[in-house]
């Protein structure tokens, strides 16, 4: 997976040093929001149950014309087969592709917005080098804009909030020199 490419190749975050029992709830928790939010982008007139959600459809709701969540991607390149699922792969309302990812992290840093660079530039990537998904064509031409939606819970009030985030594009030739290291 693209996840497990990153964490070997030390694109993204250590969490070696955090109890088991904290990462299983953190994932239990993005999996939730990440539902509900594939809810909304699938299921015509879903009521979001999360306040991740009720933040993520205004944003939609305001700045995008459609998307689709959760699209499963996978490529073959010089025999390393590598997937993931892509959060959010559509258009902004003038029409831009967008791609993006949905976090929960307690803090954004340096290090943690290069990994969803690299996340979210794979993604793209792989979309670009796909020609059918389920029986369907796909002519994906590639983002223009990579974003990541954060929403983070304040310390104190523990109220959540949405910050849009734009993310830089990684080349595909640092890509594919990743994947060759891979290789």
């Amino acid at each position: 997976s693209v996840t497990k490419l990153l964490a070997k190749h030390k694109l993204t975050n250590d969490y070696s040093g955090v109890d088991k029992k904290v990462l299983e709830n953190k994932a239990n928790y993005g999996t939730t929001i990440h539902k509900d939010i594939e809810k909304i982008l699938t299921e015509k007139g879903y009521e979001p149950q999360t306040k991740e959600g009720i933040l993520f459809r205004e944003y939609a709701l305001k700045e995008m014309s459609g998307a689709i969540a959760e699209q499963l991607v996978g490529i073959n390149y010089n025999g390393l087969t590598i997937g993931g699922s892509i959060d959010v792969l559509g258009f902004m309302k003038d029409g831009t592709p967008l791609i993006a990812d949905h976090k929960t992290y307690a803090t954004m840093n340096n290090k943690t917005l290069k990994h969803i660079s690299w996340q979210l530039s794979i993604y793209d990537y792989m979309a670009r080098h796909i020609r059918e998904i389920n029986g369907i064509n796909l002519c994906w031409l590639g983002a223009r804009i990579f974003k990541v939606f954060w929403y983070k819970k304040d310390k104190d009030t523990k109220e959540i909030s949405l910050e849009v985030l734009d993310v830089e594009k990684i080349s595909d030739e640092e890509i594919e020199n990743l994947f060759n290291c891979e290789i």
